[in-house]
């Protein structure tokens, strides 16, 4: 068992609370905050190094209530469930289980390729919601959502399972992630034919360096009144400043993979040159550039320690001239493939 998050101290960096900005997401009456706090930095450093440890992470997450975070996103990917059994227990411990909205994420393979225990069959989803509410010390989940899409998935099969569980009362809200606009439209317009559960929300990869979904989803959610949660608002770190040095930098291949084009180092460059400029970090002004989007509901932060947590935290009262978003847009190059960010 973890430490209490009662006896845990926040840290010196903690701000207190902020005057953190709450959205609707999408056609649904729920408010969330601006700022998500992403799970999968939350747990243990093994096997990825740089996730923060469980003192650490607890420590966090109390810091993030305080400032008025009431979103927390994670996945049973993560930790291969470690993430959500750490949130679930600091949530139960601080007695503030109904104040925040848990979102959750399934569909990897966390039992080796064992057949149905991965992917998007009603039989594993309803598997793993139940897996998920147990580790999570919850009745139900506020939203839950399909991770990294299979494309050869029954777009219906999915929906009718959702439709079951929130029947059920174990899932208020659904959400997808990373999918094709044209399977995103077609769930958006199956549930509608058939009454199904609503999708209040697409989270996608979006930041300076990473903006191909605003060819074809972002038009696509914006008409249909789909909430965009942006992950990776920092690109893995990459937005945070060059030549960090930092655990995850040298240990992260994604980085490398996502963003090794000489046209995102321009960006990265801009950015630097900018945020001195306006008196900002490169990370809080790669963040502030997101959340700047017009159609972007809320962003999903990924910090593995309180320093990290309390510089994007400072956000919620930062403004920036729009000229200096415009500059940061300028320097965008598209890419020629796009693929799972």
């Amino acid at each position: 068992m973890g430490a209490d998050i009662r006896s845990i101290p926040l840290s010196s960096t903690y701000l207190g609370h902020f005057n953190m900005q709450y959205r609707r997401l999408g056609k649904s009456n729920l408010l969330v905050s601006r700022l998500w706090l992403g799970g999968m930095s939350l747990g243990s450093p093994s096997p990825r190094p740089w996730v923060a440890d469980t003192a650490t992470s607890t420590r966090m997450i109390a810091e993030a209530i305080e400032a008025g975070i009431n979103t927390i996103d994670t996945a049973d990917a993560y930790g291969k469930g470690e993430s959500e059994e750490l949130i679930g227990r600091c949530l139960h411990d601080m007695g503030v289980r109904d104040d925040i909205v848990i979102a959750t994420k399934f569909g990897l393979p966390i039992d080796g390729n064992k057949p149905n225990r991965s992917g998007y069959s009603r039989k594993n989803i309803v598997q793993r919601c139940e897996a998920a509410l147990k580790r999570l010390k919850t009745d139900r989940i506020d939203i839950l959502q399909t991770h990294i899409w299979q494309p050869d998935s029954s777009i219906e099969e999915v929906i009718e399972a959702f439709h079951h569980l929130v029947r059920q009362g174990k899932v208020l809200y659904v959400g997808i992630t990373d999918m094709a606009p044209w399977q995103a439209a077609k769930w958006i317009f199956t549930k509608s034919f058939d009454g199904l559960p609503p999708l209040i929300s697409v989270q996608h990869h979006y930041n300076p360096v990473w903006r191909e979904d605003e060819r074809f989803l972002v038009p696509l959610c914006e008409a249909e009144g789909v909430g965009l949660v942006a992950y990776s608002p920092l690109g893995r770190g990459f937005l945070a400043g060059a030549a960090r040095g930092t655990t995850r930098e040298k240990t992260d291949d994604f980085i490398a993979k996502f963003y090794g084009r000489a046209a995102d180092l321009a960006v990265q460059s801009k950015i630097e040159k900018l945020a001195e400029k306006a008196g900002v970090t490169p990370a809080q002004l790669s963040l502030l550039w997101v959340l700047g989007q017009r159609f972007v509901t809320s962003a999903v932060v990924g910090p593995t320690n309180s320093k990290q947590l309390s510089e994007l935290i400072r956000c919620a009262e930062t403004k920036i001239a729009g000229e200096i978003f415009d500059e940061i847009s300028a320097t965008y190059s598209p890419r020629m493939e796009v693929g799972h960010g």
